[in-house]
């Protein structure tokens, strides 16, 4: 039995992550799996850590502390040997990603770009192309894994079709902020500091670095996974020295962190901020981000408008937290903090032309005008007439290539 998307800190009680206990309750007898929000933590009941008890990375499992016995709750390199277990075949992939962009056209969304890794979703994408059958724009990211093959498979980055492109290599840094995995300069919050509690390498600064080279060597551009400020620093400093614009234009995913200095050093080398704004969901006084970082740190979380000041390319996305550009917007739009907040106009440019700058795509996608694609979206209410409630506005009609892919008035 699967479960997806749980966040512990939309609960209204304090208990934390879903243990093994909890899902004991479900079933004894059948594995029972649930993954968080963010896919870096993964909750099983005692039948599926029974199971994977031998391919679990022994330090991604965490313990209770009185007993030293597993809780239930795994993290990074063993949430992922538990998604590699669970992935579907071909059939139910397919299924699934068809179900994904049909979802993504009722959102408006036109263009995604996918990081895939152990997934047959890129076979997927090609035969629905093929038989012409994809209402929306895909750029493949492959995860590092995956480097060699993709270097001898003869794939490069921006080669493709109309439809569907090869994009990057992705990889990771840091963990995430909600599993306490993101890594960071000082430790996490809590009522007992500990030192040592300040997130971990998923991708150790050494390996990144050999990642970006093996990458940037093949013309392959990077997007690299880092959330933490400390992470942030080594992620900068190993694709700053190979950064080009023009070239590689490499990418650094959520930089939620961020230094002043840091965001400085994107902005001369041209790296891009691929950023999710309704991770602002989770910066209220009292949410996740304070439970975690404490207030002085939350208010410096997704700092957009100093992105932008900097000079730093800005390029907004959703991470699938939902799939939802306007809730994107109205989060960019009413952020907590001046530094936090843009414009209605400034954050629907993160998600148009920005992305399509951080896909090489800013000369056919992005804005309207004579020689671009007609990439549109109709909505049912104006977002600047109504910026504290952009979340309520629907989408009446999605085109892709000026085909209507989604039409809100059928049905």
């Amino acid at each position: 039995m699967q479960g997806f998307g749980y966040d512990e800190s939309e609960w209204d009680d304090d208990r934390g992550y879903l243990t093994r206990a909890d899902l004991d309750r479900v079933s004894e007898d059948r594995p029972v799996v649930a993954l968080r929000v963010d896919m870096h933590a993964a909750s099983l009941n005692s039948v599926a850590l029974s199971r994977l008890a031998d391919a679990l990375p022994d330090e991604d499992v965490r313990r209770s502390t009185a007993t030293g016995e597993p809780t239930g709750v795994v993290v990074e390199d063993a949430a992922e040997v538990v998604r590699k277990r669970i992935a579907p075949g071909y059939d139910e992939t397919r299924e699934l990603v068809t179900a994904g962009l049909e979802y993504a056209a009722r959102q408006g969304v036109t263009a995604v770009h996918d990081m895939v890794r152990n997934s047959r979703a890129p076979r997927v994408y090609r035969d629905l192309e093929a038989e012409g059958k994809l209402p929306t724009r895909v750029r493949i990211n492959y995860w590092a894994d995956h480097i060699e093959s993709v270097i001898e498979v003869g794939l490069t980055t921006n080669a493709g079709s109309d439809r569907i492109q090869t994009g990057a290599i992705k990889t990771y840094t840091d963990g995430s902020i909600g599993a306490r995995t993101a890594k960071l300069f000082e430790p996490y919050e809590s009522d007992d500091p500990d030192p040592d509690d300040d997130g971990e390498w998923v991708v150790t600064p050494d390996e990144l670095r050999s990642i970006v080279e093996r990458a940037d060597d093949a013309g392959l551009q990077v997007t690299a996974h880092a959330i933490g400020d400390a992470a942030i620093e080594e992620a900068l400093s190993a694709l700053e020295v190979t950064a080009d614009p023009d070239r590689a234009r490499h990418r650094i995913e959520h930089v939620e962190l961020a230094t002043d200095e840091q965001l400085e050093r994107m902005a001369e080398a041209g790296i891009v901020a691929s950023m999710q704004p309704n991770f602002h969901q989770w910066a209220r006084d009292g949410g996740l981000y304070d439970q975690r970082l404490g207030t002085e740190r939350r208010k410096r979380t997704n700092r957009f408008r100093r992105v932008l000041e900097a000079g730093v390319p800005l390029a907004f996305g959703s991470d699938c937290m939902p799939l939802d550009p306007l809730l994107g917007v109205h989060h960019a739009a009413n952020a907590p903090t001046e530094a936090q907040r843009l414009s209605v106009t400034e954050a629907l440019r993160a998600y148009t032309h920005g992305a399509a700058y951080a896909g090489f795509d800013e000369d056919r996608l992005g804005t309207v005008e004579v020689g671009t694609r007609a990439d549109l979206v109709v909505l049912e209410a104006s977002p600047w007439e109504r910026a504290d409630r952009i979340d309520e506005i629907d989408v009446a009609m999605t085109l892709v290539d000026g085909d209507v892919v989604f039409d809100g008035r059928e049905g």
